[in-house]
């Protein structure tokens, strides 16, 4: 994540980038250039949102205080994007969340650790079943 700030401050040093100073400014920091490609291929799909996703895309253009019925919205996206968004900050919060989510254990997980091991118990108890006879189906 810190390679992530890192890149995102080099990039925003440096000038905008079309696709000829891209594969230069690749051949001479990999990370800078992985990281210009990955951000334009995410916008392009967040462009492509327009014919995919309608009332998202919509619903995006208005908190972007853009007129959605405008011809060149895309245009007017695409630039506020390429402007505005902040690439490295997406994927620290995409990462966060994943982390979040693997750590925190759901109600309904807890209740199916809780069903198992009550069948365990009953097990154990009315089948005569030795708990470690029990735990490699667990």
């Amino acid at each position: 994540i810190q390679m992530w700030e890192q890149v995102r401050l080099r990039r925003a040093m440096s000038p905008r980038f079309n696709a000829a100073t891209v594969m230069s400014v690749n051949a001479m920091d990999s990370d800078l250039g992985n990281h210009i490609l990955w951000r334009r291929y995410f916008i392009s799909k967040m462009v492509r949102w327009q014919s995919k996703r309608p009332a998202t895309f919509q619903d995006l253009m208005q908190l972007l205080g853009v007129d959605p019925s405008a011809e060149d919205t895309s245009e007017s996206f695409h630039k506020i994007l390429d402007r505005d968004f902040c690439f490295s900050e997406y994927l620290a919060l995409s990462v966060e969340s994943g982390v979040r989510d693997s750590i925190q254990v759901h109600v309904t997980t807890w209740c199916g650790v809780l069903l198992l091991f009550g069948a365990f118990a009953l097990l154990h108890r009315f089948g005569r079943i030795s708990l470690m006879a029990l735990m490699p189906s667990f």
